[in-house]
């Protein structure tokens, strides 16, 4: 929504935030990040039991936990460090990494 994007902001339908919204915002949806590096790690998983026949205590053991922490520490390390160094600003449709000014 355009909502969380600072009043003011001309060129972008009805934005009613602040500066803080903009970044909770943006923060959120770069943690959304996780959702297509799971599903490239659940191929991963697949391809690994079905063609490379790898057993479940090696999966568990080994691979699994590589696997969540790659994606816990990229989606919040991006979403944090974006944060914090003033990344997320307007992106016309929501808020997210982008330059200021736009």
């Amino acid at each position: 929504s355009t909502w969380p994007i600072p009043k003011g902001t001309e060129g972008v339908w009805d934005p009613r935030g602040t500066t803080a919204t903009c970044t909770a915002q943006g923060f959120f949806l770069t943690l959304s990040v996780a959702v297509p590096i799971y599903n490239a790690f659940l191929s991963l998983y697949y391809l690994l039991v079905i063609n490379y026949n790898y057993t479940d205590t090696v999966l568990r053991r080994r691979v699994e936990p590589m696997m969540h922490v790659a994606a816990f520490v990229w989606a919040f390390g991006t979403a944090l460090v974006s944060a914090w160094m003033g990344l997320i600003n307007n992106a016309n449709l929501w808020c997210w990494i982008a330059p200021y000014p736009a």
